[in-house]
């Protein structure tokens, strides 16, 4: 008898081997999934837009959008910084965070920025560094919003500061 429990063959227990390829199996699936649905979504945003205005729209993994119609050219991006091709005469805004940055190109260019998180001090700074490097005020208003207008050379520059939400438009276009 005590042969016959020896040449018994002994059941292996395969659960945990079994849930790690379901876990694995899942997890691949899930990332694929993820990463396929993003893309699909930026396919079809690209084609909405491009069916609706009629330009050629790319939309970034990053959410940065570029729409381009003939020689116009539109680009934004949520997670932005100062653009890297902004005039040098235009003076960086040094307080608070960027939210957006945006720049039009028709065939003459223009850039905005908005900013959050700064406030009403910042922004007179702002203005006298600006008046100090050669921009000429030409127009400024004070409401609900505070706006000055500035030129220099060939660029027109807008910033309007919103006392509410204490952000900061700059607009800047060229002649």
């Amino acid at each position: 008898m005590e042969n016959q429990t020896q040449n018994q063959p002994v059941k292996k227990n395969n659960t945990g081997l079994i849930i790690a390829i379901i876990v694995i199996v899942i997890l691949v699936l899930g990332l694929g999934g993820y990463f396929l649905t993003r893309y699909l979504t930026r396919m079809a945003g690209e084609k909405i837009v491009s069916g609706l205005t009629g330009a050629d729209v790319k939309i970034g993994d990053d959410g940065s959008y570029k729409i381009t119609d003939g020689d116009s050219t539109f680009e934004a991006s949520a997670y932005a910084s100062w653009p890297e091709d902004m005039p040098k005469d235009v003076l960086k805004y040094d307080s608070g965070k960027i939210l957006m940055s945006a720049k039009i190109s028709n065939p003459s260019k223009g850039w905005s920025v908005a900013i959050e998180n700064t406030n009403k001090d910042y922004f007179n700074q702002y203005k006298t560094k600006l008046k100090a490097s050669g921009w000429v005020e030409i127009g400024e208003m004070d409401y609900t919003v505070d706006i000055m207008q500035l030129e220099k050379d060939n660029l027109n520059l807008i910033c309007i500061f919103d006392k509410d939400s204490n952000g900061v438009n700059i607009t800047v276009t060229e002649k």
